[in-house]
């Protein structure tokens, strides 16, 4: 038996919100070299901006549950992908470091969102098979921010224009995420809505564990390795 036509189109929906993940996941250290240069930063402030993504990423993935019981994975998607889109463009716009930060923040806050909603979904009412692609899609974006960073800085032109055009891209793919709302589709969570299993302590246990871990790397003082080799 086929899959239902609504099943097979959030399914579709799926796939480029995490092609929309992809993108903003590589972008920085494909253009980190020029943003460095034109910005007059050390090397390693690249770590702050990483950092600051990452908690974006675990805030809004730790509450994705909460939003999506509220709004549903529909309209996280949308959100989620213009907030990866509104961080593009602010820092393509940035002329100070910390508009840079604020931007880490909200496209971690985006992707983190994106990553366990759409986890979740997949897992929850597709097969194994759907969630490898799902993963491949994510691949695709990350694989594409780099190429767009390249085209655009060896034609001479400023990095600004790449972060522009991924934004665009970003704007374009929430656009299509909400097309099939406009004309009556249903919410990805609207139907046959499954409760989600409480939290385990083996779980909670593991969370700690990981954020002693994350803070004891942070906190480790950063290696000099000097120039490389010839």
């Amino acid at each position: 038996m086929g899959m239902p036509d609504a099943a097979r189109r959030l399914l579709r929906l799926s796939y480029v919100g995490f092609l929309s993940l992809g993108l903003p996941d590589t972008v920085l250290g494909a253009a980190w070299p020029a943003i460095r240069a034109e910005l007059g930063l050390p090397l390693d402030a690249a770590g702050a901006v990483l950092l600051i993504a990452t908690a974006g990423v675990v805030l809004s993935s730790s509450a994705s549950g909460w939003l999506r019981a509220r709004g549903g994975t529909g309209n996280v998607l949308v959100v989620s992908t213009v907030l990866a889109a509104t961080a593009l463009l602010s820092t393509a716009l940035a002329s100070h470091w910390a508009q840079v930060l604020g931007a880490a923040l909200l496209a971690g806050l985006g992707g983190g969102a994106i990553d366990a909603s759409l986890n979740d979904h997949v897992a929850r009412n597709y097969s194994a098979r759907h969630l490898s692609w799902l993963h491949a899609c994510w691949g695709v974006g990350a694989a594409s921010a780099p190429l767009v960073v390249a085209t655009v800085l060896s034609t001479g032109t400023s990095w600004r224009y790449a972060y522009g055009a991924l934004a665009g891209v970003e704007l374009a793919l929430s656009s299509r995420s909400c097309a099939p709302r406009r004309s009556g589709a249903s919410s990805p969570t609207s139907s046959r809505r499954k409760p989600i299993a409480r939290t385990s302590p083996c779980a909670g246990r593991c969370w700690r564990a990981c954020c002693c871990s994350f803070c004891t790397e942070a906190s480790r003082p950063a290696r000099d390795c000097g120039p490389p080799a010839c």
